[in-house]
C-alpha cells in the first residue's frame, strides 16, 4: 500500500468517527445503556496508534511507509510513549511551517467551558492520581488560552509541551479502558462521561493535526466537531453531551451546525449572559417545532420564550419532552397533551421563573404584545408556500426593533432568509464565515443592538 492510499484509509474513518457513525449500546438489566463516548474514543485512539508506529519524518524522505526501527525479533526498539512522542517532534516541525493548522485542528477547544467544575474531579487509581488529574486540566487551560490569542512561532513549544502533558495522561486512561480498569457503570457516570468526551477531543485534535500536514487533505473532523454544551449553573445536569447532541440531530430536534452555532453565539452575546438576572422575551418567528437551541441560547439572559408558528404543531411535544430532559426535569415543566392552537409551560430554572409560549398564528400578532423583547431569533424561513414570507430582517426590522425596552439591549441571531438584512441591522452584527449552512439557509449573522431611539 502506497503512503497515500494508507493515509486516505485512515483519513476516511477519521471523518466517519467525528460524526460519531460509530455508535454502540448494551443492554443491561433495566434497560439498554449507550457506551458514547467511550466508543468513539476508544475507535479514534486505534487510528493514533495507526499513526504513531511510523516513522512519518523517514517516511516523508522515502516516499514509503516506514515504521520505527525494529531489533531483531522484530519488536519495536522504541516503547510506545517513545513513538508518540516522535509523533509529537514531527507534528511541531511541520507546524512550525504552517501555524493555521494548529489554530485550525485544536479550533474546538476554544469553546471548552468550566474546565475548573467538580468534572474535573478525576478517580484515582494505581495508575493515575489526582496530581495527574490537576496537570491535565491545567495543561488543557493553557492550551486554551494560547489559542485564544493565536497560534505564532513563538509559542509552539509551548503549545507542544502542554500537548504532551495531555498525551501522556490520556495514554493512561486508555490503558484503563482498554484493560477493564474502568467498569462500565464508570463509563456511564455523567463526570466520567464528559472527561471522556475531553479525551476523545484531545485525540481526535491530534489526529486532524496529522491529516493537516498532508497536503492533499483538505478536511478534518476538527471542522465539523460536536461540541458539548454548557447549561447555566442551578441545574443537576450541566452538560449537555455530544453524544447526546447527534441523538437530537438524529431526531430532527437540532441542526448539523447547532452546537457550533451555540458555542459562536455564547461568546458574542457574554455581555448579555453577565448583565444580570434573566429577563425579558425571545421571539421566534416561524419557529416550527425548533426550539432546543434558541432556548439553550437565550437561557442565561431570557425568562419568556415566545415561539410562533400557524402551521402544524406536529413534533412540538417531543421536542418539549426533550428539552425537560436536557433541563434536568424542572418542577413545574408539564409538557402538555399539544393543543390545536396555543398553550404555555410556567417552570423554574436556575432560581428562575420561566415561561414558553406557543402561539399558532400570524408571526406579525407578536409585534402587538407588550414583550419585552430580549432576544430576536430567526432562521430557515422562505418566500412563498412552505414559509413566512415575511421581512423580519429586512423592513420590518425597525418595528421590533420599538419593543426592546429604553436603556436595554437585544441579542441578535439569524441567517437573513429571505430578504436579507436591513442596513441599520447588519452593521451591528458579526457574520460567521465558516459554519455549516442548512439547505435553506444562508451564513448566520449575531450582535447584540439596542432601543431606537
Amino acid at each position: 500500500m502506497s503512503v497515500h492510499q494508507f493515509v486516505e484509509v485512515l483519513h476516511k474513518s477519521h471523518l466517519d468517527n467525528g460524526q460519531m457513525v460509530y455508535y454502540a449500546k448494551t443492554p443491561t438489566r433495566r434497560r439498554v445503556e449507550s457506551l458514547m463516548p467511550a466508543t468513539p474514543f476508544i475507535f479514534e485512539y486505534f487510528l493514533y496508534n495507526s499513526i504513531y508506529q511510523y516513522d512519518w519524518k523517514r517516511t516523508d524522505q522515502n516516499s514509503t511507509l516506514l515504521v520505527h526501527p525494529r531489533n531483531q525479533n522484530g519488536h519495536p526498539r522504541l516503547r510506545e510513549w517513545e513513538q508518540q512522542d516522535k509523533l509529537l517532534e514531527y507534528l511541531q516541525e511541520r507546524s512550525t511551517e504552517n501555524p493555521r493548522i494548529i489554530q485550525r485542528a485544536f479550533a474546538p477547544f476554544k469553546f471548552l467551558d468550566d474546565l475548573e467544575g467538580q468534572w474535573t474531579e478525576i478517580d484515582s487509581d494505581n495508575i493515575l492520581s489526582e496530581d495527574d488529574g490537576r496537570k491535565f486540566f491545567g495543561a488543557v487551560r493553557e492550551l486554551k488560552a494560547i489559542l485564544l490569542t493565536g497560534i505564532s512561532e513563538d509559542v509552539i513549544e509551548v503549545f507542544f509541551e502542554n500537548l504532551k502533558t495531555c498525551r501522556e495522561f490520556v495514554g493512561k486512561v486508555r490503558n484503563n479502558i482498554f484493560h477493564g480498569a474502568k467498569s462500565l457503570s464508570q463509563i456511564w457516570s455523567e463526570h466520567q462521561r464528559r472527561r471522556i468526551e475531553l479525551y476523545h477531543l484531545l485525540i481526535q485534535s491530534l489526529n486532524s493535526l496529522f491529516f493537516l500536514t498532508r497536503e492533499h487533505i483538505d478536511s478534518v473532523a476538527s471542522d465539523r466537531v460536536i461540541s458539548p454544551v454548557y447549561l447555566p449553573s442551578g441545574s443537576e445536569k450541566d452538560t449537555l453531551l455530544s453524544t447526546e447532541i447527534l441523538e437530537l440531530q438524529l431526531e430532527g430536534l437540532m441542526k448539523q451546525e447547532d452546537s457550533t452555532l451555540i458555542a459562536w453565539a455564547n461568546e458574542l452575546l457574554a455581555p448579555l449572559r453577565n448583565a444580570g438576572e434573566p429577563s425579558g422575551a425571545l421571539f421566534y418567528p416561524s419557529a416550527g417545532c425548533d426550539i432546543i437551541t434558541p432556548f439553550l441560547i437565550g437561557l442565561p439572559f431570557c425568562s419568556e420564550f415566545y415561539f410562533y408558528d400557524k402551521g402544524s404543531a406536529s413534533g412540538w411535544e417531543k421536542a418539549l419532552k426533550r428539552l425537560r430532559e436536557i433541563l434536568g426535569n424542572p418542577s413545574g415543566f408539564i409538557v402538555p397533551k399539544i393543543p390545536t392552537r396555543s398553550f404555555e409551560i410556567e417552570f423554574e430554572y436556575a432560581g428562575v421563573k420561566r415561561r414558553i409560549f406557543h402561539r399558532k398564528a400570524d408571526n406579525e400578532e407578536f409585534l402587538k404584545t407588550s414583550s419585552r423583547l430580549s432576544f430576536f431569533f430567526h432562521r430557515g424561513d422562505s418566500m412563498g408556500e412552505g414559509g413566512a414570507d415575511q421581512p423580519w430582517d429586512g423592513a420590518w426590522f425597525e418595528r421590533w426593533q420599538k419593543m426592546i425596552p429604553e436603556g436595554e439591549s437585544c441579542a441578535v441571531l439569524s441567517d437573513g432568509i429571505p430578504y436579507g438584512f436591513h442596513k441599520n441591522l447588519a452593521s451591528r452584527l458579526t457574520k460567521h464565515e465558516t459554519l455549516c449552512r442548512t439547505p435553506h439557509s444562508g451564513p448566520y449573522h449575531c450582535g447584540i443592538i439596542h432601543h431606537n431611539h
